[in-house]
């Protein structure tokens, strides 16, 4: 089993935008010995932010947005 990256979508306040935003986050999933049937758990790993990738803000793991995004989620990837 590999480790795999999934994309997401957190909704909130931004700063410097002024406004609601979605951006987008990263989640990876490590292979673990508990995984069975195809289900993985995906953990947050990076702030995928527009502001952020532009040199616009300089907040990444301290945005509000992020710091809201849900932290872990379970996900059927398929039979591995």
């Amino acid at each position: 089993m590999a480790t795999i990256t999934d994309m997401g979508v957190a909704h909130g306040y931004c700063i410097v935008y002024k406004s609601n935003v979605a951006i987008r986050i990263e989640y990876v999933s490590i292979p673990l010995p508990t995984d069975r049937n195809g289900y993985r758990t995906f953990w947050k790993n990076s702030n995928q932010c527009y502001y952020l990738q532009e040199g616009k803000c300089n907040l990444r793991n301290e945005c509000e947005v992020f710091k809201k995004a849900e932290k872990e989620y379970v996900k059927y990837v398929g039979r591995v």
